[in-house]
């Protein structure tokens, strides 16, 4: 297979990243929710392919209800890619996801990822829209560890305001395509 090649190809310069490395797929799952506003002016501004943009996701990695949950806003500024990120609590997770938003501002603090995305939810009126979930294998360079490639396989989405939410309403996105 193609992709195959390439992995054997990267392999010369790159490994797998230690972080999976010994797990037997060499994998991990990745779990996000996606926040938008009603109009979904994050995601036309991605197909748009803006320069200047960001987008704001709940992310986890695993099925494990005590697996750590973030906070990530992820931005475009011109041709450089930024990513800030701060843990979550339950009850932080459960003020989100149920978009008590001024909850969010509360307990926001100093903390300037919690307060960036607070500002946003409120004056745009953000919503969690999608759920996306992934396997992935990454890599990472053998001479300049800033340096990261990684292969995603098995994506599935589907509408949801919940993390957790086990849904039967999963779909596969680009099926058979990494």
């Amino acid at each position: 297979s193609l992709i195959g090649l390439i992995e054997t190809e990267m392999r010369e310069f790159m490994q797998v990243d230690p972080f999976c490395r010994d797990t037997q797929e060499q994998a991990y799952l990745v779990r996000s929710i996606y926040f938008d506003d009603p109009g979904y002016g994050d995601y036309y501004e991605k197909i748009d392919g803006l320069l200047q943009r960001e987008k704001f996701r709940i992310r986890t990695y695993g099925r494990s209800p005590d697996a750590p949950v973030f906070l990530e806003i992820k931005g475009r500024h011109n041709h450089f890619c930024t990513k800030y990120r701060t843990p979550l609590d339950r009850p932080l997770l459960g003020s989100i996801e149920g978009h008590d938003w001024i909850g969010v501002v509360r307990a926001a603090g100093s903390n300037p990822v919690l307060s960036r995305f607070a500002a946003a939810a409120l004056r745009r009126n953000l919503q969690a829209k999608l759920a996306v979930e992934y396997w992935r294998r990454p890599y990472v360079s053998r001479m300049d560890y800033r340096f990261r490639a990684t292969f995603d396989h098995s994506i599935r989405g589907h509408l949801t305001t919940r993390l957790a939410d086990p849904s039967r309403r999963t779909r596969t996105v680009l099926g058979g395509y990494t």
